[in-house]
């Protein structure tokens, strides 16, 4: 799950410096602290699914979910990122001796 928060996070990261915005200007117009905004930027922390709804509100954005086996962009991404998640904690996984 920690590629899915970091990807979450990255993007709403990059969504926020595309509109200009500052960690403190979020932090405002989202009634949250200012720690918890970097926090969850540096991939770190989880928000509540409230919180991020009105992160998503203030930088004009969607989040949304999809099956596993959809062939959109954002769910071969994500599928992509936990195939390499889980390569990587089982490295043996999947050689043939």
């Amino acid at each position: 799950m920690f590629e899915a928060r970091k990807m979450i996070a990255g993007f709403l990261a990059q969504r926020r410096a595309e509109l200009g915005m500052t960690q403190e200007a979020l932090a405002e117009r989202t009634g949250m602290g200012i720690a918890t905004v970097k926090r969850f930027e540096s991939g770190r922390f989880w928000l509540s699914s409230k919180h991020l709804l009105m992160l998503c509100h203030v930088l004009d954005c969607y989040f949304f979910l999809e099956a596993k086996g959809s062939d959109s962009p954002h769910a071969t991404k994500m599928r992509e990122a936990m195939e390499q998640a889980n390569r990587f904690r089982n490295p043996s996984e999947g050689q043939k001796n």
